[in-house]
């Protein structure tokens, strides 16, 4: 019994290490993909805050 316990702990191990180390590089990507596209999401929210949205004069609410 206490053989089966060890081998699910392990494995439970084992699974829930990559899932970090997924969300850890998902993290670095989402950094990096950021720091490349800030002037670019700079100069878009320039332009709506000085033109406003497409579609602002569409919209009732």
């Amino acid at each position: 019994m206490k053989q089966a316990i060890r081998e699910h702990e392990f494995d439970a191990r084992s699974r829930k290490a990559p899932g970090s180390a997924l969300r850890s590089a998902d993290e670095r990507i989402r950094q990096r993909w950021l720091a490349e596209n800030h002037g670019a999401i700079d100069a878009y929210n320039r332009e709506v805050e000085r033109y406003g949205c497409f579609g602002d004069s569409l919209r009732r609410f």
